[in-house]
């Protein structure tokens, strides 16, 4: 009697043990599942960033390149305003210069005097638009 009961304790702790294992076993795999779903979740993730950045740069890039063309675009058009404008105020200028020294000759007739200082005004005003030239082009 006390080797069957012996033997069916024996085949109960070994049932017991074989039960706790295959239990232990299929809750590893479940937590194996849950962590190996949580680690690819987070691959994915890291990946849908990464592929989010390069689009953010390529929309950057291609907004700054577009942004670029156009500064220089009208940094061009502005230079060449500005030397259209230079050119006609020397216009008005010279022909400021030539129409008032008509003028002046015209007044002071004869007068050697007054033709001197006019002269003498005029190579002022032609040394300071050599001295502008010169100093735009040095």
């Amino acid at each position: 009697a006390f080797f069957g009961w012996k033997q069916g304790s024996d085949t109960l702790s070994r049932q017991r043990t074989v039960c706790t294992r295959l239990l232990a076993r299929w809750h590893n795999l479940l937590a194996a599942g849950a962590v190996d779903m949580w680690a690819r979740n987070v691959k994915e993730g890291l990946r849908l960033r990464r592929v989010a950045a390069k689009v953010v740069k390529m929309w950057e890039h291609g907004g700054l390149s577009s942004a670029w063309a156009r500064w220089v675009e009208m940094a061009g058009e502005s230079r060449r305003l500005r030397r259209v404008a230079e050119k006609v105020v020397a216009m008005w200028e010279h022909g400021n210069v030539a129409g008032a020294w008509a003028r002046w000759a015209e007044m002071a007739g004869e007068s050697s005097r007054l033709q001197q200082a006019g002269r003498k005004v005029l190579l002022r005003w032609i040394q300071a638009s050599l001295g502008t030239a010169m100093s735009r082009w040095v």
